[in-house]
Formats: structure tokens, C-alpha cells, sequence
């Protein structure tokens, strides 16, 4: 019924006159093009038409049939600005009758809107919501997202901001010098009152460690994590990297990551050279030398064995003295 509305407000257009100029002429054409839209439900379609009528030739009734089909499409932040300003301008040209009917809809749009409490840390982080900026809300104290044109996150100024946000999903964009960008997904319901934090300082580092051998093993804070190529999170703060593999000299270092930081590490690993004196045949061989030596010296040095005493024969062993 509504739609029909603003259907009927949209034919409402006077007959061309001869003294019109070019710009009213073409002023009109988009807004009779905007009332095809309409009658096939092209919401969005008939926005651009109407959008390029009002810029040739501003007038409150089309912006209210702006916001009409910005509700129609259930874009209310979009569609309460838009019925807000026709108000704004009602004595320059909007009926009282369709006057009434966008306060209708803006009491209805209110109970809908969504009361978001955002909470951001750090305070200089920017925040988008869908792609767009937060602004400031033209009719109130507070900011309001979805109003400004596509474009990239802009600080809230404040660690705690009250928003105004459509019902539905949403994706929250929050970027900050030395943090890596947080996409945070979220839907509310109609009319709730919510709150989000937005806190990058708790967000994870990503540590990535290459080896120029393969098989090397990583360790983080002495625990091994697997043989690298190895890519994972950790949290903020010191941490001491170690890289080994056998036959090689190990690869050791110490890491200061900041939250939402990337740190790729690549490990040199040299061959190991053993000092002569540690390797396994050196002292094989070694030993054998000294066990040679050992025996060599015995034989030399020993005592000469004691001969027994003659007995005179008694063992026979010997001539008998005539």
C-alpha cells in the first residue's frame, strides 16, 4: 500500500512548459525514468534516476522518494537521512500529506535501527563498516554507518563510540599503524542495543621460519613445532627462535613481534666442522696407540725374574760337586 504511495507521489510531476530550460527538462525525464524503476521494483535503479533528477533540479519531494526506496530496500540508515532532510525542506515543497507519511516511516525506522556501543583499542585504530567510513549523524549527537560513499576506515575518535547500524550482518574492517587489519563479521537483530570490542593489541603475531636444509627442526621458546617450512601464530612479545639439524651448527635468535605482526625468519644452516681431536676414528686410532705403547714399556721396564736357589742336587737338576 505504502509503495503505492510513493508511486502515486511519483507521477505527480507537472506537464513540460515552453519556457522550461534544458536542465529542468532533463531534471523531469529522470524523474518520470525513476517512476518506471519504481513500478518494477528496481529499488536501486530508480535511486540513480532520482539521485540525478534532484542533482539537476532540487526539490524535497524527490529526495523523499529517495529515502522511500532506500527503505524499500531495507538501507535505513540511508532511508531516515534521506526522509529527515525532505522534512527539513517540507516548506519548500513537500505535502503534508507525504510530510506525515515520512514521519510515519522515521518512527518506524527508529525502533529498528540498531544501538551499537563499539569499543576500539588502540584509540587511533580507524574503523569501516561494509566498506564505508562511520560519520557523524547529521540528526543527532552520535555517528551513524552506512551514510558516506565507499572509501576506507577512518578513525572513530574515541576509545568508545555509540553507532547507529542497519539490522543484518555487517563486516567491521579495523586497521591500525603497526597492526595487521582485523575483519570481525557480526549480525544484530532489529532494534537491539549491542557491544563490540574491536581489540587489535590482543590479536596474535604469525611467526613463518624457512631453512636453507630440509629436515631442519624449529623450535619456539624450546618446544619443538615441526620441521620448517613452519607458519604460526604466537603471542605478542619476546620469543626465542632455534633451528637445528644434525651435522649442522644450530641457528638461534630472539624475535620481538607486536600483535597482528608478521615475522618470516630464513635459517642459514652451515656444516658443522669437528676439530680433529672429536672425531669417532681419531680416537679409535688413538687408542690402539697407547694400548701398543702401554705394552711396549711393560716389557722394557720390568724386573728380571728371581732364579731358584740351588739345593745340591736335591731336585736333580744340576751336576752333583764330586
Amino acid at each position: 500500500m505504502r509503495a503505492l504511495l510513493v508511486l502515486t507521489v511519483l507521477l505527480l510531476v507537472a506537464p513540460a512548459r515552453a519556457d522550461d530550460d534544458e536542465k529542468t527538462t532533463k531534471a523531469r525525464a529522470e524523474f518520470v525514468l525513476g517512476t518506471e524503476h519504481v513500478q518494477a521494483a528496481r529499488w536501486g535503479e530508480a535511486i540513480g534516476a532520482f539521485e540525478r533528477s534532484q542533482a539537476l533540479r532540487p526539490h524535497p519531494l524527490t529526495v523523499y522518494n529517495i529515502g522511500a526506496c532506500e527503505r524499500a530496500l531495507g538501507r535505513y540508515t540511508r532511508a531516515r537521512d534521506r526522509l529527515r532532510t525532505a522534512l527539513a525542506d517540507e516548506a519548500k515543497g513537500l505535502d503534508a500529506t507525504y510530510a506525515t507519511e515520512a514521519r510515519a516511516w522515521l518512527a518506524q525506522i527508529e525502533a529498528l535501527l540498531v544501538h551499537l556501543s563499539i569499543a576500539v583499542s588502540p584509540t587511533t585504530a580507524a574503523v569501516s563498516v561494509d566498506g564505508r567510513p562511520i560519520v557523524n549523524d547529521a540528526w543527532s549527537t552520535g555517528r551513524v554507518a552506512g551514510l558516506a560513499a565507499p572509501g576506507p576506515a577512518q578513525p572513530l575518535a574515541g576509545a568508545k563510540v555509540e553507532v547507529l547500524v542497519d539490522p543484518g550482518p555487517h563486516v567491521f574492517v579495523v586497521a591500525a599503524k603497526g597492526f595487521s587489519e582485523a575483519v570481525i563479521n557480526r549480525t544484530f537483530t532489529a532494534g537491539a542495543r549491542a557491544e563490540l570490542t574491536l581489540d587489535l593489541e590482543r590479536l596474535p603475531a604469525r611467526v613463518r621460519v624457512r631453512a636453507n636444509q630440509p629436515g631442519a627442526v624449529v623450535a619456539i621458546d624450546g618446544l619443538d613445532v615441526g620441521v620448517a617450512p613452519v607458519d604460526l601464530t604466537r603471542p605478542a612479545g619476546l620469543h626465542t627462535v632455534v633451528v637445528r639439524k644434525a651435522g649442522f651448527v644450530s641457528y638461534s635468535t630472539q624475535i620481538d613481534v607486536s600483535p597482528g605482526q608478521e615475522s618470516n625468519l630464513s635459517a642459514d644452516l652451515e656444516v658443522e666442522k669437528v676439530p680433529l681431536t672429536k672425531r669417532w676414528w681419531f680416537w679409535t686410532a688413538a687408542g690402539v696407540v697407547v694400548s701398543g705403547a702401554a705394552v711396549s714399556t711393560y716389557f722394557l721396564t720390568r724386573p728380571a725374574p728371581d732364579r731358584p736357589a740351588v739345593d745340591g742336587g736335591g731336585l736333580e737338576w744340576a751336576a752333583k760337586v764330586p
